[in-house]
């Protein structure tokens, strides 16, 4: 996830529904865009009362309230929304037609692991 948001970038908003994950997600990208050599502009935006939801066990309130903060966040000039929570995922999807890239930890996992797995045989 972090390398393609940084093969995105430059600009790249970090979506989170709990602070506490910023951190962990803002260092996993610069580590990328070290990697990489690839000079990056964070944007950092938390779904505020979203986390609520989620442990209320309304999922489609959840995933609303990341919706519309990516909505209200992102600007026009930003080259990929990077989705800091697998509890997240959901989201990338409903943002689908957003017209930035919506990426989430999830999916582009699998998908790097497959790709591992199947470059190593």
């Amino acid at each position: 996830m972090a390398d393609r948001a940084v093969s995105l970038g430059p600009r790249i908003l970090v979506v989170a529904a709990l602070e506490s994950t910023l951190k962990p997600t803002i260092e996993l990208l610069q580590e990328s865009a070290s990697m990489l050599q690839a000079e990056v502009e964070l944007q950092v935006v938390v779904a505020q009362d979203a986390w609520q939801h989620f442990i209320d066990g309304n999922h489609a309130a959840y995933i609303a309230a990341i919706c519309q903060t990516v909505q209200a966040a992102a600007s026009t000039d930003i080259s990929a929304i990077v989705l800091a929570q697998a509890s997240m995922a959901p989201a990338a999807e409903v943002l689908r037609g957003f017209g930035v890239e919506v990426l989430s930890s999830p999916q582009l996992g699998v998908q790097s692991l497959i790709a591992r797995i199947y470059n190593a045989g």
